[in-house]
């Protein structure tokens, strides 16, 4: 009979929550991707190929409500002369309640944009601004010191011409 330490059993038993970190093959791909296209595009496109893609959202999007809203207003028309079946008439509250929430889906989804986007230019345009306010103010302090040297130069010539001229 073979026996076992209590505590070896102890050790068998024991679990912890401690997560191993692994990388999905899937990330390891979109890193490989994002690395390799990111790496090849200078700022400005950098910076189209983004705007491009939100636009494309926006568009998605705006036009999910627009396809939405017409299906709403479709769905809403009755002939009174032609009242519609009962099981019509189930199948028509199932699709304006699943038309409605789609519609909800896109204008959260056009909301959070919003609100990226907002962001994006409350805290870029602050950084933005500040480079472009010290930039200002070393033109303004240079230019200052320029024009003082050049009221000095031309204090220094008309005080020169002045004592040339005082002698009658």
């Amino acid at each position: 009979m073979a026996s076992t330490h209590p505590a070896q059993a102890q050790q068998a038993r024991q679990q912890t929550d401690f997560r191993r970190r692994t990388l999905l093959p899937s990330t390891l791909n979109n890193l490989r991707n994002a690395s390799s296209s990111g790496l090849d595009l200078t700022s400005d496109e950098y910076l189209d190929k983004q705007e491009e893609e939100l636009n494309r959202v926006v568009d998605q999007n705006v036009e999910q409500l627009v396809e939405g809203m017409k299906d709403l207003v479709a769905l809403a028309r009755i002939d009174p002369a032609h009242p519609p079946h009962p099981s019509a008439s189930a199948h028509r509250a199932l699709t304006s309640s699943l038309k409605t929430q789609q519609m909800l889906r896109s204008a959260h989804a056009l909301l959070g944009l919003a609100n990226t986007l907002k962001l994006l230019h409350l805290f870029g345009d602050q950084e933005a601004g500040d480079e472009v306010r010290e930039r200002r103010e070393r033109e303004l302090r240079d230019e200052i010191a320029r024009l003082k040297r050049r009221a000095s130069e031309l204090a220094g010539e008309g005080a020169d011409g002045l004592g040339a001229a005082a002698p009658l």
